[in-house]
This record gives C-alpha cells, sequence and structure tokens, in this order.
C-alpha cells in the first residue's frame, strides 16, 4: 500500500517550467512534499528512475499537466501518463489530480492521449480545468488544495482511530521531506532570515494556515496535530493562532527537553504553577497600543533594554505589561504542565491589560521564548484585538525589534 505521507509526482512537458514552478511552490505551502524531474533526478537512466518513482510507495500521488504539447511527448505517452493512471486505478492508496491547461478543455485534454498508447479516457475522470493560459499562483493553489483534501482524506483512512497526523514546518531550516509526516511545510523561500514580507504574511501564508485547519477539520476529523520544525518565532503565533484552543482541531507542539529529547507541550495540560512578575505601568496617555513583554530565556533587563534601542521606529504605547519570571534570570522551562501555565498567565496578564487600559487599538508582542511557548500562547489569542509581533533580530537598525507579522486573531 502507498505511504500517504509520501511524495506528490508533477508530470509535465518542461516547456511549462514556469507553471510547474507555481504548482511546486504551492504544494510546499500547503505541506505536501513534491518530486519533480529538475529537482530530483540524479545522474543515470531517466526513464528508469521517473518508473521507479511512480512505481515507489513512497510516491503518494501524482499532479498530471495536460497541456497541447503533452501530444508531442512520447515520453509522458508512453511512461508517465500510463503509470499515472493505471496505478491511480489499482486500488492501493495512489491517487491523481489531473488538470487541463494550456487552453484545454476536457474534450481537447481527451484528445492529447494517443489511445494506442492509454485505455483511459479522460473525459471519464474528475478533472480540473485551468482557466488562464498561463495559470496564476491562485490556480496553483486550488491544485494544491486538492491534492491537500486527498492526502489528508487518504492519511485519516490509513491511520488507526486516535492516531495524530504530523506536521513539520521550516522557514529557516530543513531536514528535506520526511515520511512519516502527512504535512510539511516548506516555507523558508518565503523567509529571509527570521523575517517574511508582509505582503506574503497576507496573501499566501496566513491563508494557506487558515485552508489546512478547514482540510484537516472535514477531511480527518476528530485528529490530532502533532507539531514540529524549525521555524521564526512569528511562525509559531501564526501556526498557534491557526489552531485556536476553542477550534475543532487540536494542534501539540515538540519542544526539545535539557536532556535532548523531545516533549509535547500542549495549551490542553494540566497546568502546573510558574511564579511569574508581572507589572503593568503607563507609559503614553495619547496612544492606544499596549506594548507586551515576555521574559522566559532572558531577564527582563534585557528585554527592556532591547525594547529601548528600537523605540525610535516603534509606535508610542498607552501602557506597557511587563511578565518574566520571578527570579529575573532566564528560566528553564522543563515540564509541558509548566508551558501551559505560563501560555495561560500571558493571556490572562493581556486580557488584565486591555481592561486597565482601555480603548487598545494595537498590541504589539516582545517575546523571548521557548518558540514552542509561542505556539501555546498563539492558541489563546482568539479573543485579542490585532496584535503586532515582533522578531529578535541582532544587529538590526535602529533596533533588534523588527516588526515581524500583524496578526488580528478576533476577525480571523
Amino acid at each position: 500500500m502507498v505511504d500517504p505521507t509520501g511524495k506528490s509526482f508533477l508530470s509535465y512537458r518542461r516547456s511549462r517550467a514556469d507553471e510547474a514552478a507555481l504548482l511546486i511552490a504551492a504544494q510546499h505551502l500547503y505541506g505536501i512534499p513534491t518530486w519533480q524531474d529538475i529537482a530530483d533526478l540524479d545522474t543515470g537512466l531517466t526513464a528508469r528512475q521517473i518508473t521507479d518513482a511512480l512505481d515507489s510507495p513512497g510516491t503518494a500521488n501524482a499532479v498530471l499537466w495536460i497541456t497541447p504539447d503533452v501530444r508531442d511527448s512520447s515520453f509522458m505517452q508512453k511512461i508517465e501518463v500510463p503509470r499515472i493512471l493505471d496505478r491511480a486505478d489499482s486500488g492501493d492508496g495512489f491517487f491523481e489530480v489531473t488538470v487541463a491547461a494550456g487552453g484545454l478543455d476536457y474534450e481537447r485534454a481527451a484528445a492529447t492521449l494517443d489511445p494506442r498508447l492509454s485505455l483511459h479516457d479522460l473525459r471519464l475522470r474528475n478533472l480540473m480545468q485551468a482557466k488562464t493560459d498561463p495559470i496564476t499562483e491562485a490556480f496553483a493553489s486550488e491544485v494544491a488544495r486538492r491534492v491537500l483534501k486527498q492526502r489528508l482524506k487518504a492519511a485519516h483512512r490509513f491511520h488507526p482511530s486516535g492516531a495524530p497526523l504530523q506536521l513539520r514546518l521550516s522557514t529557516w531550516s530543513t531536514d528535506g521531506p520526511m515520511p512519516g509526516n502527512e504535512l510539511m511545510l516548506d516555507w523558508r523561500s518565503h523567509f529571509n532570515g527570521r523575517l517574511a514580507p508582509a505582503s506574503v504574511w497576507r496573501s499566501k501564508l496566513l491563508p494557506a494556515l487558515t485552508d489546512l485547519v478547514e482540510t484537516v477539520g472535514t477531511q480527518a476529523p476528530e485528529r490530532r496535530i502533532e507539531a514540529s520544525g524549525k521555524f521564526s518565532f512569528a511562525a509559531a503565533l501564526a501556526l498557534g493562532s491557526a489552531f485556536r484552543q476553542t477550534g475543532r482541531v487540536r494542534l501539540d507542539v515538540s519542544q526539545d527537553s535539557r536532556d535532548g529529547s523531545a516533549q509535547l507541550w500542549s495549551v490542553y495540560s494540566r497546568r502546573e504553577a510558574v511564579p511569574l512578575a508581572i507589572q503593568s505601568r503607563d507609559d503614553t496617555l495619547d496612544s492606544e497600543d499596549l506594548a507586551v513583554l515576555v521574559s522566559i530565556i532572558v531577564g527582563p533587563k534585557e528585554t527592556e533594554n532591547d525594547l529601548a534601542l528600537s523605540r525610535a521606529a516603534l509606535p508610542k504605547f498607552r501602557g506597557i505589561v511587563q511578565i518574566a519570571n520571578t527570579s529575573g534570570v532566564p528560566l528553564v522551562v522543563n515540564r509541558p504542565e509548566e508551558a501551559a501555565d505560563i501560555a495561560w498567565q500571558v493571556r490572562d496578564a493581556i486580557h488584565e491589560a486591555i481592561t486597565r487600559f482601555h480603548p487598545i487599538g494595537t498590541i504589539h508582542l516582545f517575546v523571548a521564548a521557548p518558540v514552542a511557548l509561542a505556539v501555546l500562547m498563539g492558541q489563546l489569542f482568539n479573543t485579542l484585538p490585532a496584535v503586532q509581533v515582533y522578531e529578535h533580530v541582532r544587529g538590526a537598525s535602529p533596533g533588534p525589534y523588527q516588526p515581524a507579522l500583524w496578526l488580528d486573531p478576533s476577525n480571523s
């Protein structure tokens, strides 16, 4: 049987390389690892490697990109197309998403296949049709969502009842496709270091997370998600905000412990009290913005100093809330129960500050904490007003805190 966490094979003509690049990027955005000739072929016989990939249990599906020039491709006609359609009909769990593109409608797409080489009639299959030639990023995302839907449906059928789905998110580093992860969100191309442009967050990354949560909820109901990876603080907040604590899909996150083993941190865990010092102070009366400083892995003075260095590029604040451990030095979070308690304390402190400094326009969030804790914090943001998230970027000017992500949890 097919491994439902395997790769998505892209079958296309190289004359359509620009469209192929959009299809690969869209699938990576939605967590689907891919196989493409220009990226995955080694030296040696091309035909053998492609047939091996198409026959492999580690290939979960194929995207079959039918354009007018497929008619002239003996390789696609004789090898790729028949193998893909035969395997999709074999019942081993492999599926195909076939698209009529390049200006083709369903009839003309079916006519591109040589009837002497394949018994399959594309008119009898559930094809997608591209409305423009060439395609847009929006249509590439439609294709990726179709693949995601069928991928999660297959994973839900494959796994025993109650088994979690694995999500791995990468914004700055990746271990490559890893079998066992149903969702491999490879966002590295959208980031420069810790930061992604605001337009990319708005048009691609946040919508992808919204679609992902909805698709998991409909195709794999009652499954919880276990998240891991190497990702920025802003991405952690976005991930948590998408999988909110009040939503229908539960997400837990992996965090390395001091001994190198992985722990699952969960906002749903029983809380184990962690003493935190919470201080609020007035700053500027003619502002409606609130600064929230969370100092867990550094002392509160370090966070305050970095904020002071960044103030020239920041707005005025109505109030400033400092949340830190009572010792005044970096805190090691040893247990999931401690992480859950800190996340809830941060949430409660923000709500109390909103009441005290009412009305509040935007919350400006400056956090030095384990990235897994940021996921838990984001899961509790659903009732907050707009949140401007900052990343700590060493050596940046005019200060280390740089705006990284704008969230509007109450309207998402």
